[in-house]
Parts: structure tokens; sequence; C-alpha cells
């Protein structure tokens, strides 16, 4: 069966490599869909190439070679089976975006911290710890990495981060994150017991997600300082009481809050 595939899968990279080499002058290539199962060698001829769209193509490795694709600045890798990544893709130095969303990888290559991105998408794959290799990355602005194992997140120094989603994995704390652009954090789906104090430290906050945790009380003075804060998500969780004695009812905590547009605490015990 295997040697079935084998075959059928070579003389499908025949019939790729023709049409692919028609468009050697092309700076975009999409194979969104096309069951190619192994990389196909010629594209990484393509060296003007600044969009390159491999999602759900069902292959489970990438070449060293494609480090030949120098003014690739858009790979989408995202619905394959790919376990690892080769060292060589720190060498692409134009690259701002990548999504190897839904894949297999547990790390990533010590040379990916040499990239420059903008945009990094890593969801539903086998992470355990939070990937080094990005966390003084200071051009990021987007890191998606929800749907992972993670259980710890160390400081993250980045700068211009506007959108960080580590929703859905079995992360305790609430990370500290040194950005003064930071407008949304998804810690949806996660272990965290409670609001910690290294959120006053994140001022330009403006959606904090927090549902589906297992926090049990408010402790509302650690919000003080996020004063662009616009919606605060509390659904499901554990929360009975308000820290604070001088928060009597809902109507007060929703006072104090102030510009908070919406404040869900629904499925709770209050």
């Amino acid at each position: 069966m295997n040697f079935v595939l084998i075959y059928l899968c070579s003389i499908l990279t025949t019939v790729l490599d023709k049409k692919i080499l028609s468009r050697e002058h092309d700076n975009e290539l999409d194979m969104q869909n096309i069951k190619i199962h192994i990389f196909v060698p010629i594209i990484c001829h393509l060296k003007l190439l600044t969009r390159l769209n491999l999602t759900n193509t069902r292959i489970f490795e990438i070449p060293e070679k494609i480090e030949n694709l120098q003014n690739l600045k858009f790979l989408n890798l995202s619905r394959n089976k790919i376990d690892k990544l080769p060292k060589s893709i720190g060498k692409l130095q134009k690259l701002k975006n990548i999504d190897i969303s839904c894949n297999k990888l547990k790390s990533l290559p010590c040379t990916f911290s040499d990239l420059k991105l903008k945009n990094f998408y890593c969801k539903k794959n086998m992470f355990k710890e939070f990937p080094i290799e990005i966390l003084n990355m200071s051009s990021l602005i987007v890191i998606d990495m929800s749907k992972n194992q993670i259980k710890t997140v160390c400081t993250l120094h980045l700068p211009f981060l506007k959108i960080l989603n580590i929703s859905y994995n079995a992360i305790e704390e609430i990370p500290i994150v040194k950005s003064t652009n930071l407008i949304l954090l998804n810690l949806n789906g996660n272990l965290i017991k409670e609001l910690t104090i290294d959120l006053c430290k994140i001022k330009s906050l403006k959606k904090l997600l927090l549902c589906e945790n297992i926090i049990t009380k408010i402790e509302t003075y650690v919000l003080e300082f996020c004063d662009q804060l616009e919606l605060l998500d509390l659904r499901d969780n554990y929360i009975s009481d308000l820290a604070d004695d001088k928060y009597l009812n809902h109507e007060d905590l929703i006072n104090w809050f102030g510009d908070v547009v919406c404040l869900d605490l629904d499925k709770n015990i209050l």
C-alpha cells in the first residue's frame, strides 16, 4: 500500500513540477488542498516567491532548501502532518507571516529566533512549553498558540505585540507581557485561579478573556490601572464573591469599572 502511494505521489510530483515551473516568474503559489503528501522540491527553485500556501497538502516534512526562497514574506503550512521544521527556516529574513497551525510540532528550531516575524500562528500543535525562540522576537504583533498543552509562559518582551491568544492550554498563571500595545489577551480555557497584579502593567489592554478557568474571586484592585479595558469575560468560572468589601452587589462592581463596555459573569455562583 505504501509503495502504491509513493508511486502515485511520484507521478503527481512530476505533473506538478511542470505546472510549477511554468510559473517560475510568479510571486505567489497557492497549492491549498492539493494532496501532494511530499513537499515538491522544485518549489525551492522559485526564488521570486513572496507568498507560499501549502495548507492541507498532507506534507510531513519541509526541506532545508527552503532557505532558497529569500523573498518569501508569507508562508502557510497549516493543517499538515509536520513534526519538525528545518533549521534553515531561520534564514528567511523577509518572512513576516507564518502559519504552522494544526500540525504535530513540539518545538521550534533554535534558528527560528533569527526571524523577524509580525504574525505567528501555531494553534493546535503539541507544545508543552511556550517556545523560547519567540520570547524576545520584538517585531511580533500577533501570536496565536491556542489549543496546545502549554503550562507556563515566561515573561514576554514584545513591545509591539497587540494580540496574544494562548487559550485552551493548561496555563495556571497570567503571563507577564511587557508591551505597551497589547489590546487583546485571550486566556480562555486554562487553569487560572486568580487575577494577578501583573495585569496592572498592561495599561493598553482592551479585551481580557478569561472564561472557562477556575477563578474563585475578583481582586478588583488588580484592574485599577487597566483604564482602556472594554471587555472582561469571566464566564464559566467559580466566582462566588468579590474580594473587596466595598463592592456589595453587581451594580457597584459595574459602576466601579467605568469604561468597561461588557463585563460578563455568566455561569458563576455569585
